[in-house]
């Protein structure tokens, strides 16, 4: 649903209250792609279909020319 996409980066958001889990998993995800890596990431979701993340980051440096 669209309120599952936008909490799925909120810290201890979870679809499964009762499976034991924290709920931690995207909330670092998110902070580590975002804030130490400047990249971003884009969840798209589709009932019965599961979940589509797109994760961006930027290229260091220059590529390398292939030698013979």
């Amino acid at each position: 649903t669209d309120e599952v996409v936008r909490k799925a980066f909120d810290p201890y958001f979870t679809t499964r209250p009762t499976s034991g889990g924290t709920g931690l998993g995207l909330s670092p995800a998110y902070r580590i792609i975002k804030t130490l890596l400047g990249g971003e990431i884009e969840i798209s979701s589709a009932p019965k279909l599961g979940a589509q993340f797109i994760i961006t980051l930027h290229a260091c440096g220059q590529p390398q020319e292939q030698t013979s």
